[in-house]
């Protein structure tokens, strides 16, 4: 919106509706939520009477993948509220903008149990082991890794969905931030190499934790993991593949182990607290 911002600055917009639906709207709750969505509205509308860009974005987003409303956290609520701080004329469709204005973008993270040892780092309780984090506690947080799911909500809405296979990325040796700098928003950059052209040393530090202590599965138990992960993930595939206003970066890999019967799989956070 015409300057930097921190990595965290986006975050309390999506705490306040996260809790917004998670502890209710009784006393001065009210009043601070409210304080919250009209300053990042009225940033936004700024930016966007300026015929500047917004570009916005928080692990927190999340929460709208959760459907968990009896737990606290309701996923279609705060998606209705994350869009209704958009600028209204953002997400209207229109002859010059068929789509509308605004585009989603979505990190799906392959292999996928990668991204389950990274929620397990992120919020595992002191040194507790993967295999008690996957038994007792996966299935509270498991949502925070549906990014197919949460593809299929914004697609829902009306919304076209950029969906960037990070692992593919990797694999060339690009950073994933600077693919979607250069394939998706359009910034100016080196076809091949994917380096941004006004900041070629540009550095991305990524919000990881290395410590592996309490990894108690070896690769054959992690590979299982991964495969009633991506068996979950095939309950999106048909509707995935046909959607007309998704863009997947690249297509391949994301739905390799799919086929038929795929969308009858188990919720894999349930099958996994059985194992």
């Amino acid at each position: 919106m015409g300057q930097q911002h921190g990595a965290k600055d986006f975050a309390p917009l999506l705490v306040a509706m996260r809790n917004a639906t998670k502890f209710g709207v009784d006393g001065d709750d009210v009043a601070k939520r409210a304080a919250v969505y009209e300053a990042y509205g009225t940033a936004f509308r700024d930016a966007w009477e300026r015929n500047r860009s917004v570009v916005f974005g928080a692990e927190a987003i999340d929460y709208a993948a959760s459907e968990d409303v009896d737990g606290g956290v309701d996923g279609d609520a705060i998606l209705r509220d994350l869009i209704g701080v958009l600028p209204r004329d953002a997400t209207a469709k229109s002859s010059e903008c068929p789509d509308g204005r605004t585009a989603v973008l979505i990190a799906h993270r392959l292999p996928r149990v990668e991204h389950l040892v990274s929620l397990w780092h992120q919020l595992r309780r002191g040194s507790q082991p993967l295999s008690d984090f996957v038994v007792l506690d996966l299935i509270n947080y498991g949502f925070m890794m549906n990014s197919l799911g949460l593809t299929a909500k914004f697609l829902e809405k009306g919304l076209p969905v950029v969906l960037i296979n990070t692992e593919d990325a990797t694999r060339r040796g690009l950073l994933a931030t600077n693919v979607v700098a250069c394939d998706v928003l359009g910034v100016p950059c080196n076809n091949a190499t994917k380096t941004i052209r006004a900041a070629p040393d540009l550095a991305i530090f990524a919000n990881k934790r290395a410590n592996n202590e309490g990894m108690d599965l070896d690769r054959r138990w992690l590979g299982g993991i991964d495969d009633i992960l991506n068996k979950f993930d095939c309950r999106f595939w048909h509707l995935l593949l046909t959607a007309e206003l998704l863009e997947v970066l690249p297509l391949r890999r994301i739905f390799d182990s799919c086929g038929k019967g795929a969308q009858d799989v188990l919720f894999p956070f349930q099958a996994l607290s059985r194992k």
